[in-house]
């Protein structure tokens, strides 16, 4: 049996744009998406954390010296 499409006026994919966005399960407490067109699973939030290059670098060098 075919997943039934629902169009959702309030999200958009971010790979195609499409509306037909049936509820995929939660991912870490946050509610996902499956994008019925381009097959694209997301968060609408999409609240990623980037660091910036000065940790990345300090990071590196910590690791490369040998602590954890």
């Amino acid at each position: 049996m075919a997943r039934a499409r629902v169009y959702r006026h309030d999200i958009r994919c971010r790979r195609c744009g499409s509306n037909w966005l049936p509820k995929a399960r939660p991912s870490r407490g946050k509610q996902t998406y499956h994008c019925g067109e381009c097959l694209h699973r997301f968060t609408p939030e999409g609240n990623r954390i980037y660091y910036p290059e000065a940790i990345k670098r300090q990071a590196m060098a910590i690791y490369s010296e040998g602590m954890g």
